[in-house]
């Protein structure tokens, strides 16, 4: 389930939830980066196969030194202290292709949040 929290005109962008999970990045550097990297080898380690290979949850590419695997969060709940199930690891092609689902979904569903502000059912089929 996608909630959408009403519009603010005082905030730049509606918040948006999935599952009753954060999904919005908070606009600030990770707090804790000793933690996200320790949260990372042991997701490292969930993520090996039997070669020793490290691979994209998504796609199945190899880590490599020259493309490495990156962190997703699947959510912000816990941001700072998160644990092993709250991170993938993915290459860098599937995390700009989720990140901008997700960015297109919070825009369309922003736009319809800022109109139906502003022009209450203006636009709406009956």
């Amino acid at each position: 389930m996608i909630e959408q929290i009403p519009f603010n005109p005082h905030r730049v962008s509606p918040v948006t939830r999935i599952d009753g999970h954060t999904v919005r990045r908070p606009f600030r550097d990770h707090p804790n980066k000793k933690h996200l990297a320790a949260v990372r080898a042991a997701r490292r380690l969930l993520q090996r196969d039997s070669s020793g290979d490290v691979y994209c949850a998504t796609c199945w590419s190899v880590d490599t030194q020259d493309r490495p695997l990156e962190a997703h969060h699947r959510h912000y709940n816990d941001f700072g202290n998160e644990r092993v199930s709250d991170i993938v690891l993915i290459c860098p092609d599937c995390h700009e292709a989720i990140t901008e689902r997700f960015r297109s979904a919070r825009l369309d569903a922003g736009a319809e949040a800022i109109r139906e502000y502003y022009f209450p059912g203006v636009g709406q089929v009956h």
